[in-house]
C-alpha cells in the first residue's frame, strides 16, 4: 500500500508540475503573437542572408575565372598595340619626311651639276651677232619713231636760225651807226618780217641745208609767206628780244 501511494503521489506531482509548464509555455495571446512575429522576421532575415551568400559566392566564382592578371594582361596588350600603332604612324611620317628630304637634295644635287655648253661654230657665232644688233636697231628705230614728230623737227630748226640771224646778222647793222636805246622804237610795233628765203640765204646761205626740214615728206612751208617778227626790248641787247612767228607751212601726213 505504501508503494502503491507513493506512486500516486509521483503521478500526480508530474501532472501538476506538467500543468504548470504548460501554462508558462501557453502564457497569453499577445505574448504569442509577438513570439510568432518575431519567429517570421527571424526566418526572413536568415532567407536573405543566405540569398546574399549565394549571390556573393556567384560573384566571387566569376571574379576567379576572370583573374586580375588577365585582365592587366589584356590591358598590357591594349597599350602595346595603340604603342606599336603610334611608332608606326611616326616612322611612316620620318620616311616620307626623309624620302622628300632626299628627293630635294637630289634635285638640288642635280641643278648645281655643271652643265656642258655646247661650243659654237663662227659661223653660228656670226648669225647670233646680226640676229642680236638687228634686234637693238629695231628697237631703237621704235623708241626713235615713238619719240619722232616732224613738226618739232621744223620748230627746233626755225628757232636756231632765227636767233643766229638777229645776233650775227640784224643787231649789227641795226646798232652799227645808233646806240642800243635806238632799237627801242621796235620795241611795239617789232622789227619788219623776215621771211624765210631771207633766213636761208643770208651770210653766203650758211643754212642753205636747213631747207629741207621746211620742205620733207611731212611739211612743205612756203618760204615766200614764212616768216619771223623780231621785238627788242630793253637793255636792248643781243639777246634781248622776243619773236613772233607767221606760218604757211602745209601738212602731208594729213
Amino acid at each position: 500500500m505504501n508503494g502503491m501511494e507513493k506512486a500516486r503521489r509521483s503521478q500526480r506531482r508530474k501532472s501538476i508540475t506538467f500543468g504548470v509548464k504548460n501554462r508558462k509555455c501557453l502564457g497569453r495571446p499577445e505574448e504569442m503573437q509577438k513570439q510568432n512575429q518575431i519567429q517570421k522576421t527571424s526566418k526572413k532575415i536568415k532567407n536573405t542572408a543566405k540569398t546574399q551568400l549565394k549571390k556573393a559566392e556567384r560573384l566571387k566564382a566569376k571574379l576567379t575565372q576572370v583573374s586580375p592578371a588577365g585582365v592587366s594582361s589584356r590591358c598590357d596588350d591594349t597599350k602595346q598595340a595603340v604603342h606599336a600603332q603610334k611608332q608606326t604612324t611616326k616612322t611612316t611620317r620620318r620616311t616620307s619626311g626623309s624620302s622628300l628630304a632626299q628627293k630635294s637634295a637630289a634635285g638640288a644635287s642635280q641643278n648645281h651639276e655643271p652643265r656642258l655648253k655646247p661650243k659654237l661654230s663662227w659661223y653660228e657665232l656670226m648669225v647670233l651677232g646680226i640676229i642680236g644688233v638687228s634686234g637693238v636697231a629695231i628697237v631703237i628705230a621704235a623708241v626713235v619713231g615713238l619719240n619722232f614728230d616732224p613738226w618739232k623737227t621744223v620748230e627746233k630748226e626755225m628757232n636756231a636760225i632765227v636767233k643766229d640771224y638777229y645776233i650775227s646778222y640784224l643787231y649789227p647793222r641795226l646798232t652799227k651807226d645808233d646806240s642800243a636805246e635806238s632799237l627801242e622804237v621796235y620795241q611795239e610795233s617789232g622789227i619788219p618780217t623776215t621771211y624765210l628765203r631771207q633766213l636761208l640765204s643770208f651770210d653766203d646761205a650758211k643754212f642753205a641745208k636747213s631747207s629741207t626740214a621746211f620742205s620733207n615728206q611731212y611739211y612743205v612751208c612756203d618760204t615766200n609767206s614764212t616768216g619771223v617778227r623780231y621785238y627788242p626790248y630793253a637793255p636792248y641787247g643781243p639777246e634781248d628780244y622776243r619773236t613772233e612767228y607767221y606760218w604757211s607751212c602745209r601738212d602731208l601726213t594729213e
